[in-house]
């Protein structure tokens, strides 16, 4: 499946939205599905249109988990981030050590703990050791690795880095498919447990999934996507304002 046909199918991953041109290989199906591939956009029109050009890693998840992006903090630019989209303030947790200084986290509200369990203390420093260059999501059952760069390329020395970059990742991805929303199983009751002749433990009764609320992440409008807006209106009010003083004093 590729990642047009899987993440997409949701459309709210960071680069859904636009029509993809694929570029990419992939590497086997066992013991992991992984994608690499390279994505363009366009935006606007005549002398203001623009192509955004990306390279992603697509990696198969074992289970879905909730919506959460690591904001690559050496990549952005002076005043804001480089994400095509941006996420509410309250979202931003942070973590240990001196992980901040490299990503900034976002998940979910009421999902902080999930996103501790899920980013632990090892696999933090596997993201600063070997993925600190990248954008990371992860939405539904995929993990996406991002860059403002192709990474389906004829160079080998960015294909080293990615597969390094791989390798690191996977070894420690297997302890996520253990997660379970525990949301889902106070929605079932306790009806799943009374139909078992023993006592399960609240893992067994928990099927993969996500709750609603912990799906997507919510989104906000960039303070600099407002400039335009602001200066246009503050140019609308300045003419009003002269057209009136002139009528009052024609000299």
């Amino acid at each position: 499946m590729s990642r047009d046909h899987a993440a997409r199918a949701s459309g709210d991953d960071l680069l859904a939205g636009q029509r993809p041109r694929r570029i990419g290989c992939r590497a086997g199906q066992q013991p992991r599905f992984v994608e690499f591939a390279n994505y363009r956009y366009v935006t606007g029109s005549g002398k203001n249109q623009t192509t955004h050009k990306w390279g992603y890693v697509a990696v198969h998840l074992d289970v879905p988990l909730p919506h959460i992006v690591l904001d690559a903090v050496g990549n952005n630019g002076l005043l804001n981030s480089n994400l095509p989209m941006s996420f509410r303030r309250e979202q931003r947790l942070g973590l240990e050590g001196d992980f901040d200084r490299h990503f900034s986290l976002y998940c979910p509200a009421g999902y902080e703990q999930d996103a501790l369990y899920l980013f632990t203390p090892d696999i933090m420093a596997r993201f600063v050791d070997h993925a600190a260059e990248l954008d990371v999501e992860i939405v539904d059952d995929w993990l996406f690795l991002y860059a403002k760069r192709d990474f389906s390329t004829l160079d080998p020395a960015t294909w080293a880095w990615l597969f390094s970059v791989v390798g690191a990742l996977l070894t420690k991805l297997d302890q996520w498919a253990r997660w379970r929303d525990e949301r889902l199983r106070r929605e079932q009751g306790s009806d799943a447990a009374s139909a078992l002749p023993f006592t399960a433990p609240p893992a067994a009764l928990t099927p993969p999934g996500v709750a609603p609320e912990g799906r997507r992440l919510r989104k906000r409008v960039a303070w600099w996507v407002l400039i335009p807006f602001a200066l246009a209106s503050a140019w609308i009010v300045a003419q009003i304002v002269g057209a009136v003083f002139s009528v009052r004093d024609p000299w």
